[in-house]
């Protein structure tokens, strides 16, 4: 299934993702044994058989097909091998991480986007509950299946420094190749997402990947954080935005494109916000109402000792 040089190149892919800015990544052109990569493209399924709702449950320019055994005999296999042992192996000799854990069906999936589609740089969700675990998420790896793919067209994958400050952010952009795998790390500094796709051809062209997330049961002290969802941070505004500019059509519409978004996520983060205002206050209930339960248990025993102490309350007499 993988090529077959991949196995010789295990330590110096080691070395190139430990040692990438701004966090551990790295690129691996010809992944695949090359008759499997097509056969993985010629079984791609279309884009209506996936779903293309955003977070926020719109209608959006991205669908994703998360049963990858359904899809086809190459993609029955891929499902296999990636959650075998030496899928495993390769991932934790690649990321120097051990007790890597691949969930069978239940993170992942193919990913399509038409033309406009972009992802804002972003940190990923960072725990998932599986087998009565919550499990640290650790790693994304990134299959791209697109042939011919120009960087003028976008859908560049982009990993960021700091995107939150614009001034001080450093990037890098990684057009999505055929055959190639993109393997990052997962945690509170790998902000990542793609820029806006401008296809020659919208009605025949589209950008095609697969995902795949693994987890471990712990990680570093120092990666820890609270368990949070998908944190977005906007794109600025193009660098000819400036004072004297006149603004296009284009311009304009870039610009609200962008406070549309914004206004997107703010309202998305204050529902975040209530829902787990609301957990809380019904979990503050519940302990409430079990503390008085022990209270009352703890009232019962008390008195019912008491009584023993006492003869049941009855005097004793001389």
């Amino acid at each position: 299934m993988l090529q077959s040089n991949i196995e010789h190149r295990l330590q110096q892919l080691h070395d190139d993702y430990t040692g990438a800015d701004p966090f551990p990544h790295v690129v691996i052109d010809e992944f695949f044994a090359a008759d499997y990569a097509e056969r993985l493209l010629a079984e791609f399924p279309p884009f209506e058989a996936g779903n293309a709702l955003t977070e926020m449950g719109k209608l959006g320019k991205k669908s994703v097909n998360k049963d990858i055994e359904a899809i086809g005999d190459a993609y029955r296999e891929l499902a296999a091998y990636l959650v075998s042992d030496d899928f495993i192996n390769v991932m934790q000799r690649i990321t120097g991480i051990d007790n890597l854990i691949a969930i069978p069906g239940g993170a992942g999936g193919t990913h399509e986007s038409r033309n406009g589609a972009d992802l804002s740089p972003h940190l990923d969700y960072n725990y998932v509950d599986y087998g009565g675990e919550a499990l640290h998420r650790r790693l994304n790896v990134l299959f791209f299946l697109n042939k011919d793919w120009s960087p003028e067209w976008g859908g560049n994958f982009e990993v960021h420094s700091d995107p939150q400050h614009p001034g001080k952010n450093a990037f890098k952009k990684f057009a999505p190749d055929f055959n190639r795998v993109i393997v990052m790390e997962t945690s509170e500094r790998s902000w990542h997402g793609y820029d806006q796709i401008k296809l020659p051809d919208p009605d025949s062209q589209s950008r095609k990947s697969i995902s795949i997330y693994l987890f471990s049961r712990t990680r570093p002290e120092d990666q820890l954080a609270p368990r949070h969802s998908t944190f977005y941070a906007m794109r600025p505004l193009p660098d000819h935005l400036k004072v004297g500019h006149t603004l296009t059509a284009e311009d304009l519409q870039s610009i609200k494109t962008g406070v549309s978004k914004r206004d997107r996520w703010i309202m998305h983060y204050q529902r975040e916000v209530l829902r787990f205002s609301a957990k809380a206050e019904k979990s503050e209930k519940k302990a409430n109402w079990l503390l008085r339960k022990l209270e009352k248990h703890e009232n019962a025993k008390g008195a019912s000792l008491l009584q023993k102490l006492t003869g049941g309350g009855r005097g004793d007499g001389d």
